[in-house]
């Protein structure tokens, strides 16, 4: 009896933590957040990085471009539900290794768990609720989605 108590516990605060960490994960990204702090973020980061940016908003959307001879070109386009919550964000850099290396970051971050499946689409885990779509056609681009899927669909996705 004691022991079940305890590990009833346990599942409890592995559970928080597991959320804690999945939430500070989609903070590198703008997923989840809303319009003003998703904007405040992209100028704290320009000011910070003393970047000449453009910033176009609209109700649904909005778009951060970064033109500045010391950085690559990237724009990165975000877009809010009714809520006002970010639920996809395209980023297109300008060349074809800047889009591999910010993809292989976002792959290689463990937090994740992506799974591959596809060629060009990958799913993250279950609580992280994020689908990434490699292969964006014009240009150069990759655009990350929020995927509310069922945890008994989720389970039902192959492992690639």
């Amino acid at each position: 009896m004691l022991f079940s108590y305890a590990t009833s516990r346990y599942r409890w605060l592995i559970g928080l933590l597991l959320t804690i960490v999945v939430q500070q994960a989609k903070t590198q990204m703008f997923i989840g957040t809303t319009a003003e702090k998703a904007t405040r973020n992209l100028s704290r980061y320009s000011t910070r990085e003393g970047l000449n940016t453009i910033t176009q908003a609209t109700d649904s959307s909005t778009t951060f471009l970064i033109r500045d001879t010391s950085k690559q070109a990237l724009d990165i386009v975000l877009y809010f539900n009714a809520k006002g919550r970010c639920i996809r964000e395209v980023r297109r850099p300008n060349c074809d290794s800047c889009l591999q290396k910010y993809q292989a970051d976002l792959l290689d971050n463990k937090l994740y768990r992506w799974r591959q499946q596809g060629p060009d689409v990958y799913v993250s885990m279950f609580a992280g609720g994020i689908t990434l779509i490699t292969n964006q056609k014009p240009g150069f681009a990759y655009e990350l989605r929020k995927t509310p899927l069922l945890r008994k669909v989720y389970k039902a996705l192959p492992k690639m």
